[in-house]
């Protein structure tokens, strides 16, 4: 089993294109650097995710958000109200981004997080990175280093854990801008529609 090693262990593993684990607000993260095609293609067939299916990413603060994608207007009261937090918006794709990681979609979902250790390692990685469940497809997301599938922790290249303790319940919740002040919820998860609707935001009917 992979041992749990240092922040500046996993960041160097990250910026040299390996793969690792690391505590969210919500669950463990299996996660790379954003912009390495070979980690994001690695990480899909380490996962067993269907390409079609893109991959969020988590950034450490709005440069960070700048790099990776285009930030239309109509997103920032969203960002101003739910930033830090477990809300990812699905924005325009940079071009720069690996197309694999958008699914040819041209679009990504990102947020970004709360938790210090996801933020930090963001920082010291110098990137936004790749935070998905850190679970094989289909298979329940882990709270704890403990719960991690054994067999994924021997593909990964790094574990790194730090308090607070992710809280688990449910991911983020997933939403896609449709004018200023109107959104569609593509995924119902922490942030529950009648904190969006209190916040001044119209939830459009799917």
């Amino acid at each position: 089993m992979t041992t749990i090693c240092s922040l500046e262990t996993i960041a160097r593993c990250m910026r040299e294109d390996g793969i690792g684990v690391y505590p969210t607000e919500t669950f463990m993260a299996l996660g790379c650097r954003a912009g390495s095609e070979t980690a994001v293609a690695r990480l899909y067939s380490m996962k067993q995710r269907p390409r079609h299916l893109p991959l969020p990413l988590i950034a450490a603060d709005r440069s960070q958000v700048e790099d990776v994608a285009s930030i239309p207007k109509q997103a920032e009261a969203l960002m101003k109200r739910f930033w830090p937090g477990p809300l990812s918006i699905v924005l325009p794709a940079s071009k720069r981004l690996p197309a694999l990681l958008s699914s040819g979609t041209g679009h990504v979902a990102v947020r970004i997080s709360p938790h210090p250790g996801a933020h930090a390692l963001a920082l010291a990685v110098g990137e936004a990175l790749v935070s998905t469940s850190a679970n094989i497809s289909g298979a329940p997301p882990a709270q704890d280093t403990e719960n991690l599938d054994p067999a994924l922790l021997k593909r990964v290249s790094a574990v790194w854990n730090v308090p607070p303790r992710p809280a688990g319940g449910l991911p983020s919740t997933l939403v896609r801008l449709l004018d200023e002040n109107t959104i569609h919820i593509l995924r119902q998860g922490a942030i529950d529609r009648q904190s969006l609707e209190q916040a001044g935001f119209v939830v459009a009917v799917a």
